[in-house]
């Protein structure tokens, strides 16, 4: 976990975030922490497109504030565009199989998606 100002040095907008964070470098998280909020509002930082990860992979341009609905036990997070993330099948390992585990792998392309992605406008 990191604060985005590592990755985001350049984007003034990211200095005083205090809740949002990088879990890795790809995966942004922005905790729900108030008690009972029905919305989040996540700033998506300048200089690449973000996927919502609960929101069938929606592109988001970075730059902007957006505001999505939540629950307690949601957990928003956004995928860097040109993520490549690595996902297996929740399995239980144990000494005696003899099957392997299948895994899939899922990426996102950093070459650009205008029909997908849009900017949020107030």
């Amino acid at each position: 976990m990191r604060a985005l100002v590592y990755d985001f040095q350049d984007d003034p907008n990211v200095y005083e975030e205090s809740f949002e964070f990088l879990f890795g470098r790809d995966i942004l998280v922005a905790n729900v922490i108030e008690e009972g909020a029905k919305t989040r509002k996540v700033y998506l930082p300048a200089g690449c497109k973000w996927y919502d990860w609960s929101n069938k992979m929606r592109c988001y341009e970075g730059g902007q504030t957006i505001e999505i609905p939540v629950t307690m036990a949601s957990i928003p997070m956004f995928i860097r565009e040109g993520a490549v993330i690595a996902m297996a099948d929740n399995q239980l390992m144990t000494m005696e199989g003899t099957t392997p585990p299948t895994s899939t792998s899922s990426w996102l392309p950093r070459a650009p998606l205008p029909p997908l992605c849009m900017m949020m406008t107030a």
